[in-house]
């Protein structure tokens, strides 16, 4: 199936919110709170794959990958994921 996706730098300290389906780390480490979930820790080489709304805050500085379902507008992914929480 194929996703949308959206790619972001998140610097240390920063939280937002997002409903993407699922955030892989490519580098650094997130505090993720899942209304469908446990909170987590997810390290750089991890994927969360979402259950609810998220809110997520880098523990350090992050590169990370978001993904819309496939089911979502264009563009989906990079509009609802980098509102700050």
């Amino acid at each position: 199936m194929l996703h949308d996706q959206a790619i972001a730098a998140l610097p240390y300290g920063r939280v937002i919110s997002s409903h993407a389906s699922s955030v892989q780390v490519v580098e650094g480490i997130l505090w993720i709170t899942d209304d469908g979930a446990s909170d987590v820790l997810v390290h750089a080489g991890e994927t969360h794959h979402a259950s609810g709304h998220m809110v997520i805050e880098a523990l350090e500085s992050a590169r990370v990958i978001f993904a819309a379902h496939a089911e979502a507008s264009p563009g989906r992914a990079s509009e609802t994921t980098l509102q700050a929480a």
